[in-house]
Parts: structure tokens; sequence; C-alpha cells
């Protein structure tokens, strides 16, 4: 699982790093692969920390229902974590942010059949998948494997 959500978040930062295409004038990055790949990075993170602790497994996609799975002491050593990485506001904002971003991933992941202007901050949700992995990477110790990298 860990191998999978860094692969996703890796997705993303290929993307944010990347020269993007011109259109016209401006320069455009794809929204909707970074967005996904971390929402989706994200989830899976937070099954593993769930499945990690001994907690019962999860389903859905909910951000803020799997988040609020974690036991106590999990939650409060990532924010601790966390606040380490990106600062006291990103924490502070950190509960708000997870239910705006709540259902991200099945919003975005069909975007095309939505109504009007989707809305999230790509930022947040890059920033959450890195602190979520290094987090993980850190903190628990589980056999490392070359799962979902292509080696070149």
């Amino acid at each position: 699982m860990f191998e999978q959500a860094r692969s996703l978040a890796a997705g993303a930062k290929i993307i944010i790093d990347s020269d993007g295409i011109k259109d016209g004038a401006r320069t455009l990055k794809p929204s909707s692969p970074v967005v996904l790949c971390c929402s989706l990075s994200i989830e899976i993170s937070l099954k593993l920390l769930i499945a990690q602790e001994g907690e019962a497994a999860q389903t859905g996609h909910r951000l803020d229902v799997l988040y609020g799975a974690l036991p106590k002491l999990t939650k409060d050593a990532f924010e601790l974590y966390a606040e380490k990485v990106h600062g006291r506001e990103f924490v502070d904002s950190f509960p708000s942010e997870l239910r705006e971003h709540a259902d991200v991933f099945v919003s975005w992941r069909y975007a095309y059949e939505q109504g009007g202007e989707l809305k999230c901050s790509p930022s947040f949700l890059y920033s959450l998948a890195f602190v979520l992995n290094t987090f993980i990477e850190d903190t628990y110790l589980f056999e490392r494997n070359d799962n979902a990298w292509l080696v070149v």
C-alpha cells in the first residue's frame, strides 16, 4: 500500500515540476491528474495507517471519515509531524481543509459529469499526500518493494 501511495504522490510531483504545455501566451499544468493522484495517495495512506494501527478496515473514499477512523494517538503523532514539516498554520487549517476536500477523489474522477466549476486546493492535497508519505516512512517499519514503480 505504501509504494502505491508514494508512487501516486510522486506522479503528482512530476506533473507539478514539469514545464506544462503552452496554450497561447499561457503555460498550463494539468490539474485533474494532480488532484486525482494526490487524493488517491491520501486515501491509500490513511487506509494503511488504519491497518497498521490494527483498526477495522475502512472502505470508501471520504478522507475525513478515513482520518476519523485513526486512533487519537496516531492523529496526534501525525499532526505533530505535519507541524514540523509544514508549520502550525497547516495543522490549524487541517480539519477544515480535510472537510472541504473529503470527497475530492469522487468529484474529480468524474469531473466531466459535474455541472459548474470544481474547486479544490491542489497545493493542500499535495502537501498532505507528501507529509502522510514521509510520516509513514519515518514512523512504521515494513518491507519495501518496487511495486508501483518503473525502474529505469
